[in-house]
């Protein structure tokens, strides 16, 4: 083929890639404007409308194929078309509607490409002289002008009027393209349609230990209030307690796991609420060891739940505590506390009583460093000093002759009486002078109190002038 044809298929390649950058140009004028107005359209639908899920789902996915339609055909569809991919209009399309607009050469183009469809099949001299002839008239001719790009002015009015309306509303009346795109958005999420009135929950957190009540306050705001508001708690309604106008409350009672719930007046729900419940340290249990001190030969004992005690002094105490949900005991006694450690959720803790004392255990974990604290006195009964008291009479015919009757108590018993004596003298070389001598007595070690006699001669102690005798009674409780 001669240049000259080269040139007008090279000049029908250009009108093509133009048509299609036309039509590019076009189709995203009208699209992004359907965009735009297909936005505010939905948006406001549900903005006034506040569907449930199922009819923000619908519009969601409206909107999504909406979006899909307008960019696949008046945007990608051009852009592939352009880059060739897919099946564009042939030069005999392009000469048509080039032929539209230069009415002149409409024949002689579609007459060259005839004639060069002829040759293929029989390249006579004859016959390519005249494409070459035809093709020179045709050269001069601007076919990209058939399309001109310009004329897409007249169709940003339908950008430009939603673009505005979009604008306007924005600055107006923001919430509702917001509120509307926040729900479309989370068209799959229940969203509460919005109430004349607002319901709030006014705990600063929602929260309690666990086996405690938990009084939710919950206050009513705006112009058109309701006349009762409930607590929807597993599908179950329960009226709320008014306070005032505005006011509400509701106890659960002895919380022992999490509770989802959420607010309900006059038609319309609260967004969902969670109360936690928080690990609650207590004791649930204690037995306490008495191990009483081996003289008082009284049998070893436990009391279950007792925690007042009287003790004898030097009684060892073990308490064995069992507490939920603790990670640790504070055991305080005495002005001091010592923090137990549980072994498989058991507490000890191990003292022998020597005075009285007042003595506290609380129960603790990492979220309630000091649970409720439970108090008792421990009173110890003191071990006393036995004690005696002797009367002395001397026999009135013979002064040597001593008669004694005595007593002696003691709160837990004796273990020993002894009548003891000493003949003192400067001259330590006399035999049996300056040495304590004891005489044992008899007793009733069963009984706390007791009547003892004892007779003493002086006339076998070999008593010298001036010489001085020393002597006392001593008695022993049973420690």
């Amino acid at each position: 083929m001669s240049n000259n044809y080269q040139i007008l298929i090279s000049k029908l390649d250009a009108f093509i890639r133009k048509y299609y950058k036309n039509r590019l140009l076009k189709g995203g004028i009208y699209s992004v404007g359907s965009l735009l107005a297909s936005f505010m359209v939905f948006t406001s639908l549900e903005y006034f409308g506040q569907f449930n899920t199922t009819g923000r789902t619908i519009l969601f996915y409206s909107f999504i194929g909406i979006t899909a339609y307008l960019l696949g055909n008046y945007v990608i569809l051009p852009v592939s078309k352009l880059y060739r991919f897919g099946k564009i209009i042939n030069h005999n399309q392009a000469a048509e509607i080039i032929g539209n607009h230069f009415d002149e050469v409409k024949d002689k183009l579609i007459n060259v490409l005839q004639l060069e469809h002829k040759a293929e099949f029989n390249s006579d001299n004859l016959l390519l002289a005249s494409i070459d002839q035809k093709s020179m008239e045709l050269k001069p001719v601007p076919f990209a002008n058939a399309v001109n790009l310009t004329e897409n002015k007249k169709h940003l009015k339908y950008l430009f009027i939603p673009l505005l309306l979009l604008v306007g509303v924005s600055i107006v009346a923001p919430k509702i393209f917001k509120v509307g795109t926040e729900r479309l958005m989370n068209h799959n999420v229940y969203i509460a349609p919005v109430a004349p009135f607002k319901m709030e929950i006014t705990n600063e957190e929602l929260s309690v230990l666990k086996n405690k009540d938990f009084n939710v306050e919950v206050t009513v705001s705006g112009n058109q209030l309701p006349d009762k508001l409930y607590l929807e708690q597993e599908g179950n309604k329960y009226p709320l307690s008014k306070i005032d106008k505005r006011t509400y409350s509701y106890i659960f009672k002895n919380v022992q796991q999490n509770k989802n719930f959420k607010l309900y007046a006059s038609g319309f729900y609260s967004e969902n609420y969670e109360l936690a419940v928080i690990p609650n340290p207590i004791l649930t249990n204690f037995s306490v060891n008495i191990n009483y001190p081996k003289y008082l030969n009284k049998p070893n004992e436990t009391l279950q739940n007792t925690g007042d005690l009287i003790l004898p002094e030097g009684t060892q105490v073990k308490w064995n505590i069992q507490a939920e949900d603790a990670d640790y005991i504070y055991f305080v006694m005495a002005g001091g506390s010592e923090q137990l450690k549980s072994s498989e959720t058991l507490f000890s803790y191990k003292k022998t009583v020597m005075q009285n004392s007042g003595y506290s255990i609380i129960p603790s974990n990492s979220f309630v460093e000091f649970g409720d604290t439970i108090q008792y006195s421990l009173q110890v009964v003191l071990d006393k000093f036995p004690s005696i008291n002797v009367n002395e009479k001397r026999d009135s015919t013979n002064n040597n002759r001593f008669y004694f009757r005595g007593e002696i108590s003691d709160d837990y018993g004796f273990s020993a009486l002894s009548f003891n004596y000493r003949i003192l003298n400067e001259v330590d070389s006399l035999p049996g002078r300056n040495k304590l001598k004891s005489v044992k007595l008899p007793y009733n070690s069963s009984v706390t109190m007791d009547e003892f006699f004892h007779f003493w001669n002086l006339e076998g102690l070999n008593i010298l002038p001036g010489d001085e005798i020393e002597y006392y009674f001593e008695v022993w409780d049973n420690d």
